[in-house]
């Protein structure tokens, strides 16, 4: 019976621009925004047994967060070892939970590409990253962007990707996150409600912007999410507030919320604004690009 082991780092990210372009018949929407992988990350550990015993056990180092079938990393895994013929093997499942929930950070999406990535090593790489993208975009739209990462434009529902320059791998990001989470399904449905003759606004000054640098990035910052969030979520306000007193050069809720990011100029403006956060009683952490895996 042979048994294999290993560790994912599960990477959050932030979204520099989010626009909603759409509806679909179907009821999903359909987005241009530009992502990009951060080192605040989730650990995931995974263990596969050749035992024939078709066992999946998910363990998780927050109480709150399911670990029965519902949960996304049982889905993707269950959907790789069907794709490679591996059905019975036994997969045990650890998730160390760093990353907010309910934050807009992708740390469910996160946690499942790092089960595929980690899948696809423990088995020697049966699947391309391009087939690990089309097995894991049914189950969330997300995830392919997580299994990559770097910084990429998303649009359609967020599975059309096309590259984009990264921020530099020394920028500074604080990331901010209160008690109140969001709810994404509320927020599309709270966009759905506004007026249709909102001027849409293009990710393409965003790509623009990254071509120059971080301080061209921080004045392009756009989330059409914030129009209906900030005015409710009173923790994301005022982390938001607090990033730009502190010295951020620009400051942004990351997809939904209700987490906000800033981006600093230098080290010391950030540490200052984490010390502002935490007196508030924030989450709150540094952290710093990542590039494609």
């Amino acid at each position: 019976m042979k048994t294999m082991k290993t560790t994912e780092a599960a990477y959050a990210k932030v979204n520099l621009h989010l626009e909603i372009t759409g509806r679909r018949p179907d009821g999903y929407h359909e987005i241009d925004t530009v992502m990009q992988t951060v080192s605040l990350a989730d650990r995931v550990s995974v263990e596969v047994t050749e035992d024939g015993k078709d066992e999946m056990i998910l363990t998780c180092s927050r109480a709150d967060i399911p670990t029965d079938g519902s949960n996304i990393a049982c889905r993707v895994a269950r959907a790789f070892l069907l794709a490679i013929g591996k059905k019975k093997d036994s997969i045990r499942i650890h998730i160390e939970k760093c990353i907010p929930v309910a934050a807009g950070l992708g740390g469910g999406s996160a946690d499942g590409a790092a089960v595929l990535r980690a899948l696809n090593r423990l088995y020697e790489y049966p699947l391309t990253k391009e087939e690990l993208c089309n097995l894991a975009t049914p189950l969330g739209a997300d995830i392919p962007f997580c299994i990559v990462g770097g910084c990429r434009r998303a649009t359609g529902i967020g599975e059309i990707f096309s590259p984009a320059t990264s921020l530099p791998e020394d920028t500074v990001l604080v990331i901010a996150m209160g008690k109140m989470g969001s709810n994404t399904t509320a927020a599309y449905r709270k966009i759905d409600g506004q007026s249709d003759e909102k001027q849409l606004r293009s990710s393409e000054t965003m790509l623009g912007s990254l071509e120059i640098g971080a301080d061209a990035v921080a004045g392009a910052l756009f989330n059409r999410f914030e129009e209906v969030i900030l005015p409710e979520n009173k923790d994301a306000s005022c982390a938001r507030r607090i990033l730009r007193v502190a010295g951020a050069r620009g400051a942004l809720m990351s997809g939904s919320g209700a987490a906000v990011f800033g981006i600093f100029s230098d080290r010391e403006r950030a540490e200052n604004a984490l010390q502002m956060l935490k007196e508030k009683d924030f989450f709150a952490t540094i952290a710093h690009p990542v590039p494609e895996q």
